[in-house]
């Protein structure tokens, strides 16, 4: 598991970027039962292999 912050979201498609503890940006799309996300929010996420290349699937707040 990894940890980040959430520094831009499309909260309608919520999808975004996420910086994470060494500093590199890392796209994201929320879980389908989704979060509440917002702006600045620390996440847990994963890396995985998606068919848009690699991006930071989000388990938890």
């Amino acid at each position: 598991m990894r940890k980040g912050t959430i520094i831009s979201l499309d909260e309608l498609d919520q999808t975004g970027m996420i910086v994470d503890e060494n500093e590199q940006e890392i796209p994201f799309h929320a879980n389908p039962k989704g979060h509440n996300l917002k702006l600045n929010d620390n996440v847990i996420f994963e890396i995985a292999l998606t068919i848009s290349g690699l991006s930071a699937i989000i388990t938890g707040l």
